[in-house]
């Protein structure tokens, strides 16, 4: 019967690398952008609502030195309104597990890693919904919604607001993050 253990084996320890490469998860330019330029925040509310501007102004005009100006208003703003969406991710850590990843024999924190796990596992959710084709059930508006030039977001129709369709270019298939047709970077 062959040994398990070489003497080499039995004599030295194991060398453990203490970093998880982690290959599931895939981080999301677009939504890193956001989160730099501090786009995203939140206070409360009972909803998501914010103003914009949803028509032109559309009163300048050509005028001689002593043509009469006749001064109007015009309502040019509303608001965008958008219920809460809530994400949650579990995970369990087990007694056994919570007993043996500790003191000497820890490589890596089985507990801290299972908590960045949970917040790529959200951040993975977040990024699916805001790329599908449509709205999941309790999901975010996913961005094909939001640049659609026919649908209505934010309880805004396009039929109220004509400025408020974007523009898209439908013979584009996938985004880009640099070059000619990204997102700007201002």
């Amino acid at each position: 019967m062959a040994l398990t253990y070489t003497e080499l084996d039995s004599v030295s320890k194991k060398y453990y690398d203490d970093t998880i490469t982690q290959q599931i998860y895939e981080d999301d330019p677009f939504y890193a952008k956001v989160l730099k330029k501090q786009n995203v925040t939140w206070s409360g509310g009972s909803k998501i609502q914010w103003p914009i501007r949803y028509t032109k102004l559309d009163t300048a005009q050509w005028f001689g030195p002593r043509d009469q100006i006749a001064y109007m208003g015009k309502e040019t703003r509303t608001a965008a309104e958008q219920e809460w969406r809530y994400i949650n991710a579990v995970t369990t850590i087990h007694m056994d597990e919570k007993i043996k990843n500790g003191g000497q024999g820890q490589i890596i924190d089985l507990v801290k890693d299972k908590t960045a796990e949970l917040s790529e596992d959200m951040l993975n959710k977040y990024c699916t919904a805001i790329y599908a084709t449509s709205a999941a059930a309790n999901a975010i508006t996913p961005l094909s919604t939001i640049v659609d030039s026919a649908a209505t977001f934010g309880g805004i129709a396009v039929a109220d607001a004509s400025e408020w369709a974007s523009q898209e270019d439908g013979s584009t298939t996938e985004l880009s993050i640099y070059g000619e047709g990204s997102l700007p970077t201002t």
